[in-house]
């Protein structure tokens, strides 16, 4: 009777031991999940930016390239520039941005890639481009520009705000829309 208790004792001892060793096991593995879960968390969020910066450098170079265009081709021949904004769309934007861009600009002479109002190198002066919090794959270009110079008004400044949607096409980036508010600034 006693060797049965003391084997009753060590059979339960023995059983609690592997229960808490199991629940350890199950913490443990729990908790390599959750920092594996953080790691990949955190390495999405240098990806994400990484991916952030070479947009937002492709932006810039977009702008500037086509800021360059229009101020060195206001003495040229318009369809000179109407060529050059093409070639430029063609790198930098989807094929069906390009053609709306393309059509809007010939047919009407609306360059819908600027939100309608002039961009040169005096632009890029105050131009900032940031990721838009509030909706994913879309960036804010915004710059300071005057009403066309060709208008025979006054000059009037405006600050253009351009929400400008972009899309991974093969291994590149590009423009598919672009949407653009513009507000005078008072001086």
């Amino acid at each position: 009777m006693k060797n049965s208790f003391i084997f009753t004792a060590a059979t339960l001892l023995l059983f609690s031991c592997n229960n808490v060793q199991s629940r350890n096991n199950n913490t443990q593995d729990s908790n390599n999940v959750k920092e594996q879960h953080i790691d990949n968390m955190q390495g999405n969020d240098v990806q994400e930016q990484n991916v952030d910066a070479t947009i937002i450098d492709m932006l810039h170079d977009f702008y500037t390239a086509y800021a360059k265009i229009w101020s060195e081709g206001t003495a040229k021949d318009f369809n000179v520039v109407k060529s050059q904004c093409d070639s430029l769309a063609t790198i930098y934007c989807t094929n069906k941005m390009r053609l709306s861009a393309k059509e809007a600009l010939n047919d009407v002479g609306v360059d819908v890639l600027t939100g309608e109002l002039w961009i040169d190198n005096e632009s890029l002066k105050s131009m900032k481009i940031t990721k838009d919090s509030t909706k994913n794959d879309c960036y804010i270009v915004s710059y300071n520009t005057i009403e066309s110079p060709m208008s025979s008004e006054p000059p009037v400044m405006y600050n253009v705000t351009l929400y400008v949607d972009v899309v991974k096409v093969d291994e590149q980036y590009k423009i598919s829309w672009v949407k653009g508010d513009s507000v005078p600034i008072d001086e």
